[in-house]
């Protein structure tokens, strides 16, 4: 009896460890219907999100859905902005960031209210989150430009960080909210953003795998208080620069292992 009770214990833990193993094993592989997956359970293939630049501040996403980043007026000089998108972010509420007649329709997030204060946003959308962090246009808490907000978008494999008109180095609060960090979108021409001691300081912080440069003066927009985009480049950067065409699709698996730089071109508006 003794030796039919410990076979009979055995047993009964090899059915447990059985079940443990399966249902360990079972949580791996995607459920059905997931995005990217097929009616098998196979895992989700990642979909590239594509980044276009259309000049000073203004980018276009597609990432299953399409954003439409700090819009500028007609006024600006690049031209009109006419891309059709669904969703609409504005940094702040100065002509160049916040035409948001370029894209009718859309859900506009507006990362400041109408008095000028932080509207703290928290946007889900098809698998995505877009996200503010609070900031100043200038390095003298809003006193002179206003207030400023970061837009984080976080797709299922990739974290986009839009800096807007940020007007100083972040602080340890900014940076641990903002997160990893695989693209960055800063702003370079110094004089209404931060200077690009700082701007370097940004990168630092943040160690991004692909830094793109913006808000920086163009024959398109030859605002005398902007620097180039050459009087940043010619900075002394530890970092390696690529330069692009105004549109480019990478996953996840693509980001460089170390920052680049990846200088885009300015594309059509439409």
């Amino acid at each position: 009896m003794p030796k039919q009770k410990a076979i009979m214990a055995a047993a009964a833990l090899a059915l447990v460890a059985l079940t443990v193993i399966s249902a360990v094993g079972g949580c791996r592989s995607a459920p059905k219907g997931a995005p990217g997956s097929d009616e098998e359970g196979e895992a989700p293939v990642e979909q590239p999100v594509a980044i276009t630049y259309l000049g000073q501040a203004a980018f276009f996403i597609e990432c299953g859905s399409t954003v439409l980043m700090d819009p500028y007026s007609p006024s600006l000089g690049y031209g009109q902005i006419n891309r059709p998108a669904a969703l609409v972010t504005i940094s702040h509420e100065h002509f160049d960031h916040n035409f948001d007649q370029a894209a009718p329709g859309a859900a506009v997030l507006r990362g400041l209210t109408e008095k000028g204060d932080w509207n703290e946003l928290n946007y889900e959308f098809n698998g995505s989150r877009l996200y503010t962090v609070k900031s100043f246009h200038d390095p003298m808490g809003g006193t002179w430009l206003g207030k400023n907000s970061i837009f984080v978008l976080e797709t299922p494999y990739l974290r986009l960080v839009h800096l807007g008109d940020l007007g100083h180095a972040l602080g340890e609060a900014e940076i641990t909210l903002i997160g990893r960090t695989d693209i960055l979108m800063l702003p370079v021409g110094g004089y209404y953003t931060l200077p690009a001691a700082e701007a370097l300081q940004v990168i630092e912080a943040l160690a991004p795998a692909v830094v793109i440069p913006m808000h920086y003066r163009t024959a398109s927009y030859p605002e005398r208080m902007l620097a180039t985009l050459d009087d940043f480049l010619t900075l002394k950067l530890p970092y390696p620069v690529l330069h692009q065409e105004s549109t480019i699709r990478l996953t996840g698996k693509e980001l460089p292992a170390q920052t680049e730089i990846w200088v885009m071109q300015i594309g059509p508006p439409e």
